[in-house]
This record gives structure tokens, C-alpha cells and sequence, in this order.
């Protein structure tokens, strides 16, 4: 599989929050930034697809239903719950994944990749297209 932007720290790294004092409040700052972009139903966790669009637009690697329930059970957290602020900064904090540069993806417009709705729209037309292709398939068999 490809490599994850987001990926599971250890559970014994809850302690690890401390490794945030380097760069104090701005990093703290960031991260919450960074949640609260894709926190798009706006109930203080990250669903599947939340974290899924978060780690497209910072990796550009898809992230499975499964690696998500793995991620989750580093947390303790159930899946259908999903990941609290909290843990993604843990996320960081254990230098899982490069707070400043997906900071950087994601806000610079300069450096940014797609956004958020436009890796969205494009899940969607993905969607859309391979639909079509089925139909159209029935359609010629039909023929």
C-alpha cells in the first residue's frame, strides 16, 4: 500500500504531546487549523471521509476503510465515533506525519495542491464516471 500521511502513533505515546513545547502554541495553532478544514460536519471529529480528504490533500495517498479502523483502534477510539482534535495532534506530536509542510499543502496557495471541495468533486465524478461506464456496458450488452 502507499505510504499515509496520517498513520497510527504508538499507544504509548499519549504522553507525547510534550514534543508540541518545540514549537509551543504556533504548532498547536496549526493542527487545529488543519482539523477543523476538514472537520466539515463540524462535530468535532474527523469521519472516515474527513481523514480520508485530509490525507488526499496532504499525501496524495487514498486512505482504506481499513487502515482508518486501524488508526482508530491505536486511539481507542471506535471508528463510527471518529478522531478528536486530540489525536491528531498526537498524530504530530509523535511525528507521524509533518505538521508544517501539511500545513503548508493545505493553506499556502502557492504550495497547495487540489482543495478540499475540488478532491471532493472529484471523488464524486469519479463516482459518476464509473457508473456510466457500468450502464453504458448493460446498454451494449442490451444491444
Amino acid at each position: 500500500p502507499p505510504p499515509t500521511s496520517v498513520s497510527c502513533p504508538p499507544r504509548s505515546g499519549v504522553g507525547s504531546m510534550a514534543l508540541f513545547s518545540e514549537g509551543g502554541a504556533e504548532m498547536l495553532d496549526k493542527a487545529a487549523k488543519l482539523f477543523q478544514k476538514f472537520d466539515l460536519d463540524l462535530d468535532g471529529r474527523l469521519s472516515y471521509e474527513e481523514l480520508r480528504d485530509l490525507q488526499l490533500a496532504t499525501s496524495g495517498a487514498e486512505m482504506s476503510r481499513r487502515q482508518f479502523k486501524a488508526i482508530c483502534a491505536a486511539f481507542g477510539v471506535k471508528p463510527a465515533r471518529g478522531l478528536e482534535l486530540q489525536h491528531l495532534k498526537l498524530t504530530y506530536a509523535t511525528k507521524q506525519a509533518d505538521l508544517d509542510e501539511d500545513y503548508a499543502k493545505v493553506f499556502d496557495a502557492e504550495k497547495a495542491g487540489p482543495t478540499v471541495e475540488e478532491l471532493v468533486g472529484r471523488d464524486e465524478q469519479t463516482q459518476q464516471g464509473e457508473e456510466e461506464a457500468q450502464a453504458g456496458g448493460r446498454q451494449d450488452e442490451a444491444d
